[in-house]
């Protein structure tokens, strides 16, 4: 099932806004299917993405991890969050492929730096003996 980002975030803000939050019965839903949907988003945010945890005594009560409380004071929100870790995954690719372009240069030139302290030495001791 594809994950809906809004339906989290929009899940998440409502969580942060209460102390302790209370997952609505299914009686409050208007199709059966509108629930499982929402039952499926609240086990993608405690088991896969790790932003909410519930009571061990009440398992239909709420709150926010340290992530998801780091995830709305710190970005604003999941959608914000996944807009930032996507730039930082694009920064880790371009560093990525700039250190490639630099090990190849290096690779291609390691050399040089030996020959031109060479050549520097030789006319050092051609300079002290003249």
């Amino acid at each position: 099932m594809k994950i809906d980002h809004n339906k989290i975030e929009s899940l998440l803000i409502e969580i942060h806004k209460s102390n302790y939050y209370i997952m609505p019965l299914a009686d409050d839903f208007q199709s059966n299917e509108e629930y499982k949907l929402y039952v499926n988003h609240i086990e993608i945010m405690i088991e896969e993405l790790g932003l909410i945890n519930n009571f061990e005594s009440k398992k239909s009560t709420l709150y926010l991890t340290k992530f998801g409380r780091n995830v709305i004071v710190n970005y604003g929100g999941w959608i914000k969050y996944l807009e930032h870790e996507a730039k930082v995954q694009d920064r880790v690719e371009l560093k990525a492929q700039y250190d490639l372009k630099i090990s190849k240069y290096l690779a291609k030139t390691r050399f040089w730096p030996l020959i031109i302290s060479i050549i520097s030495l030789l006319l050092t001791i051609g300079n002290m003996l003249l």
